[in-house]
């Protein structure tokens, strides 16, 4: 892979452990548990040095809507020996969940040992192009489900189970699409989204919608910057569809593997359930919302089919 840059990794100093004090009798092993407490992740870096003894770090960034299988997409992905997960909690690689300034990024690739650094930055989807151009060695996992599944669970997840804890009223939890219309995305001030992804969330919100309305108009927005962006003629993006996933965990995880560049381990499509069977509940989500949402959704499921 000529294309690297040349990176030199040191071999992770090992630890000198002590002789036992007189008078006592312990193994060697009682002596490595005590000096080595984290003998578990030098064990990680020894084997992920054995493995890919160039050095060459290869960061993967996974984006898309919350509520969309990433968690469990990192849960699978970072139990492996190749990979280094840096997830969107990690105080190292985010800051209040959104991606800290790309030098940090940067060095924290640079120190690791693994074929492949993962980092979860779902806030910063809108930031993807910006990402590759950044990381011309990286590559995008985009990650997508079913609109109305996404809303139930994001409902439930981001405004009922807060209200229910007393942490604020339902009324009070200001669903995001608010807060662009009134602040015109200012959130999105370090890298503005295409004007058309704007136009089209525009032109469909209003102020009474409801509230599975106005997070659907959140699962538009992030999805169709997989379309906006450019991020659908790139190769080094490759959409994961969530139900594709439940349905075969072992050939979808794979393809991930393979994308990513690490061979595929068994305990990579371990834990992954199928979907539960039932009826879904009954959703009120205006038409013409509803409608755009089945229309990308639809798009999103050719495009997985023809990476597939």
């Amino acid at each position: 892979d000529p294309d690297w840059p040349s990176v030199g990794v040191p071999a992770p100093a090992l630890t000198s452990v002590p002789a036992p004090p007189a008078g006592t009798n312990r193994t060697m092993l009682q002596i490595f548990r005590q000096h080595l407490p984290f003998r578990r992740g030098f064990r990680k870096k020894v084997l992920q040095l054995l493995r890919n003894p160039t050095g060459r770090s290869r960061p993967v960034f996974l984006v898309g809507n919350g509520r969309s299988g990433t968690t469990m997409m990192v849960s699978r992905l970072g139990c492996l020996v190749d990979v280094d997960l840096y997830n969107e909690n990690h105080p190292a690689a985010f800051d209040s969940y959104f991606l800290r300034s790309f030098d940090r990024i940067e060095a924290l690739i640079s120190r690791s040992y693994a074929a492949v650094v993962l980092f979860k930055p779902i806030k910063d989807t809108y930031r993807s192009a910006h990402i590759l151009a950044n990381f011309p060695h990286g590559k995008i996992l985009f990650m997508f489900r079913e609109f109305q599944d996404v809303i139930i669970s994001a409902r439930r997840k981001f405004y009922e189970e807060p209200a229910s804890r007393g942490e604020k009223e339902l009324r009070e939890i200001i669903p995001p699409v608010d807060a662009w219309m009134r602040d015109g995305f200012s959130a999105y001030a370090a890298a503005p989204p295409p004007p058309e992804t704007r136009s089209r969330i525009r032109a469909l919100y209003r102020q009474d919608l409801n509230l599975a309305s106005k997070i659907a108009l959140h699962w538009l927005f992030q999805n169709r910057l997989y379309f906006d962006l450019g991020l659908s003629g790139n190769r080094r993006v490759r959409l994961v569809h969530y139900e594709s996933v439940l349905e075969d965990p072992e050939a979808c995880m794979r393809d991930v593997c393979d994308f990513i560049g690490i061979p595929f381990r068994a305990p990579a499509a371990e834990n992954i359930g199928p979907a539960r069977a039932g009826k879904r509940a009954e959703l009120e989500i205006d038409s013409a919302v509803a409608e755009a949402c089945r229309v990308l959704y639809r798009d999103l499921c050719r495009a997985y089919e023809n990476h597939a």
